[in-house]
């Protein structure tokens, strides 16, 4: 970070800002109450709710959970208007907003989430719970799981005809991908649009990486935490988002869970790094999705817990 030369006064002048969350627990919404099954389980069934903070009953003598930043990510520049970027985030509860910075204060751009839940509770308002507890349970949980955002990634910016747009992709806890549509009008505020709903054989997406491949056309890799890894090859047109193909990059479920997924910039392709655990993937892919090669070499006892920009990684010992 360099101040500008051209400046009179060619200092860098540094602020700190705080950005406020919506406390939003989208799970508290899907039309069954887990204080009311709760008393119907088994004592397995009743721990697995303790261990989900979106299936945890609220008891009135227990400390609620509180709300916890676990990712956040810049869009590309220009999704908001005078070139500026918006700001991602997602929370412990699964929620994902959208932050923009005006006269060094953040506000609320938009709210995702609340904005998928609003879809998903008018399907849902169509159906008939029946009376048995244990059964609205299992409802529970996959209404849960569709609801609930578990890792999200934005794509590069494109040009159809006149009308330029980003993406912001989500992934779900039920496998499914979601594709948002930003258009970039220049108006103060704007809603976003689905564009597409890819369902996978995933569970619980852990990581998602964009990769732009041609004009209109990229590459989206996904992990979860089972340990696997798809490709999808999506193709932008007047039509609308369409995924034009779709391969298993790493269909070893090996429990260890995809925690990065990135680009290095390579003289003959590029190629895809993905992290799992102790373990570095490199993958060099077709126009198709499909693997052409790739490498796999364990770090020693060390676990990967990020990367750089510059394609150095930092470990820390297990």
């Amino acid at each position: 970070m360099l101040p500008d030369p051209r400046s009179v006064t060619p200092y860098v002048n540094l602020h700190r800002t705080w950005v406020s969350l919506p406390q939003f627990r989208p799970s508290e919404n899907v039309g069954i109450q887990a204080n009311d099954v709760m008393w119907e389980l088994d004592q397995d069934e009743v721990y697995q709710m303790i261990m989900d903070v979106n299936l945890t009953p609220k008891l009135p003598t227990a400390k609620t959970h509180p709300c916890i930043v676990v990712q956040a990510a810049w869009s590309p520049g220009g999704v908001l208007r005078n070139n500026r970027c918006a700001l991602g985030v997602m929370s412990n509860f699964g929620a994902v907003s959208l932050h923009a910075s005006t006269n060094m204060q953040w506000e609320l751009y938009t709210d995702i989430s609340r904005q998928w839940l609003e879809m998903n509770q008018a399907e849902w308002n169509k159906e008939k719970l029946v009376d048995d507890l244990r059964a609205n349970f299992h409802t529970l949980k996959e209404r849960v799981a569709r609801i609930k955002t578990t890792s999200f990634c934005w794509s590069d910016l494109f040009l159809l005809d006149s009308t330029k747009f980003g993406l912001l992709i989500t992934g779900q806890a039920s496998g499914c991908i979601l594709f948002w549509r930003l258009e970039l009008t220049g108006a103060a505020r704007v809603k976003p649009s689905l564009a597409l709903t890819l369902d996978t054989d995933l569970k619980k997406i852990s990581s998602l990486h964009w990769s732009t491949v041609g004009h209109n056309k990229g590459v989206l890799l996904a992990g979860d935490h089972g340990g696997r890894i798809s490709s999808y090859v999506l193709l932008v047109s007047r039509e609308g988002l369409e995924c034009e193909h779709r391969a298993e990059v790493w269909p070893h479920a090996d429990r260890l869970t995809v925690s990065h997924i990135a680009t290095l910039p390579s003289p003959r392709g590029a190629v895809f790094l993905a992290t799992k655990g102790t373990f570095l993937v490199a993958l060099r892919l077709d126009n198709f999705g499909a693997v052409v090669t790739f490498t796999a070499q364990q770090v020693g006892n060390l676990n990967i817990t990020g990367w750089s920009g510059g394609g150095i990684y930092w470990s820390s010992e297990l």
